[in-house]
């Protein structure tokens, strides 16, 4: 049974304070109740490895001796699924910067498949205890809060200090020992989708309905694939889509206010070059000869290749993560651009170039071992080949 003293006085709180002041490591837990977007922080779990405290926060309003301990640089929080945690301490502290997170579910997906694990589940794997959860959805902001609820409280930080020990020892055996915090911070943090880089420049082939164009067509998109390739990627119009640029050709706007007219496009950018963009656009067209610009044949909607690619992704996907020995879903999270994988592969035709979406500690560790399972796929197809 875990001893602990529950905070529900300045005073204690202070003691409290005093006593974790020195602690490198901070082992913490958080109980809240959640109404639909807003969550109400009612219970702060928090140890320094050998003292449990439970910090009413419905009770106390004066935080600055806890906020002191909690915003040490040097030190780590050492949390179970960290995120919802995390967000809660910035808000109620207001913390602006972070120490080091350990989040033990991450350190468990760092060495091997599994990820969103429970913490019950890591004390048996890691410490063969069973721990019930009978309070897991108790009320928590009811006062007084039982004995067995506030039992239940400190049992979920009474452990994290071993399963620390033990995963920051085999962290560290496999050289992951810095990556945890890298990739703690960043589940707490998700960065946006970093956007997919094109290796070549933009070409009428890469538009599927060019097809539908006639000669004068396709010279005003050939015109906009010339004007968008000689800007950066930072200059062009925000918003202004390839398919937008095809709308273009196929209607052959003859103005700025019949350009912003159509469905999508940016009204700013049609505003201030709308004029001079449709009148180099129709001189374009107009000056175009059908030998040229020959019609061209439609393109088909899947093929062996494309089945190659669909079959590619998921298949390197699992390689990557084996060969690392790190949960796919770390690898390759949904927010995040690797997994659009398949995405760099169509723009640039090469399988190799997947590994362009690759970005941070994901572009140090995936890299390598994606290109080796490019050179595995390379040779099973080219066994195909020959078989067929």
């Amino acid at each position: 049974m875990a001893k602990f003293q529950f905070v529900d006085s300045t005073k204690k709180l202070e003691r409290a304070a005093t006593d974790l002041a020195l602690a490198t490591c901070l082992y913490i837990d958080t109980e809240f109740e959640q109404r639909g977007p807003n969550a109400t922080f009612c219970l702060l779990q928090i140890s320094d490895g050998k003292n449990i405290y439970l910090i009413d926060m419905l009770e106390l309003s004066a935080l600055e001796s806890l906020r002191a301990v909690l915003t040490r640089p040097d030190s780590v929080w050492v949390i179970h699924a960290a995120k919802s945690d995390v967000e809660l301490l910035r808000h109620r502290f207001q913390i602006d910067k972070l120490p080091k997170i350990f989040d033990t579910q991450i350190a468990w997906g760092l060495l091997g498949p599994e990820y969103q694990v429970a913490l019950a589940y890591l004390n048996y794997k890691l410490l063969n205890q069973r721990l019930t959860k009978e309070h897991q959805v108790d009320p928590w902001a009811r006062r007084p809060i039982p004995d067995s609820q506030l039992q239940y409280a400190a049992e979920d930080v009474e452990t994290l200090p071993e399963l620390h020990r033990i995963m920051l020892e085999q962290l560290r055996a496999t050289g992951k020992e810095e990556l945890i915090y890298e990739v703690s911070h960043e589940f707490c943090f998700p960065p946006e989708r970093q956007p997919v880089t094109r290796n070549t420049a933009l070409s009428i082939d890469d538009f599927r309905h060019a097809w539908q164009l006639d000669y004068a067509g396709l010279a005003a998109l050939q015109y906009l694939v010339d004007w968008w390739n000689s800007m950066s990627p930072h200059d062009r119009p925000q918003g202004l889509t390839h398919n937008l640029l095809f709308y273009i050709a196929r209607r052959l706007p003859e103005s700025g206010r019949e350009l912003a007219a159509i469905k999508g496009i940016p009204r700013a950018w049609a505003r201030d070059e709308g004029d001079r963009i449709t009148g180099r656009l129709i001189r374009a067209s107009y000056e175009a000869k059908p030998e040229a610009f020959p019609l061209r044949e439609p393109k088909p909607y899947h093929t062996f290749d494309d089945s190659q690619w669909d079959a590619f992704v998921p298949t390197v996907r699992y390689a990557i993560s084996r060969s690392v020995n790190i949960a796919s879903d770390i690898c390759f999270p949904s927010w995040s651009s690797c997994d659009h994988i398949k995405e760099q592969i169509l723009i640039d035709r090469d399988l190799r170039s997947g590994s362009n979406a690759f970005h941070g500690w994901r572009q140090r560790w995936l890299s390598e071992p994606f290109q080796r399972f490019c050179n595995i796929w390379e040779r099973m197809e080219n066994l195909n080949g020959n078989d067929a």
